[in-house]
């Protein structure tokens, strides 16, 4: 009867030891399954930036935005910056005055009717 009992303990000890495995397993199982749905994501994502990516638009913008490329017919403006803008925006006949604490309706005066 006691060496039943031993073999009983045995067993039992066994089995709950391969069910904390099976535990830990499942566990370990849905972090890598939610782990695989986000990389799926994060992959889809990627497959559309690089469809937008190699599609003519965005080819004629990289062409005119960073490469300065033009169509045919188009000339290039630059504009000054706010900065160069208030130093050089003299009137004529006003040319040492300080125009940047005028409002523009002030401005478009001072230049048409001096």
């Amino acid at each position: 009867m006691g060496c039943l009992i031993v073999i009983l303990l045995i067993v039992v000890i066994s089995l709950s030891g391969s069910l904390y495995q099976t535990f830990n397993l499942m566990q370990t199982q849905k972090k890598v399954d939610q782990e695989i749905a986000l990389l799926q994501k994060e992959k889809d994502a990627l497959i559309n930036t690089l469809g937008e990516k190699n599609s003519n638009e965005y080819l004629e913008e990289v062409a005119r935005d960073k490469l300065l490329m033009l169509k045919p017919g188009e000339k290039t403006v630059i504009l000054p910056s706010a900065q160069d803008q208030s130093q050089t925006t003299a009137l004529p006949g006003q040319e040492g005055a300080d125009l940047s604490q005028l409002s523009n309706i002030e401005k478009w005066q001072r230049l048409f009717l001096p």
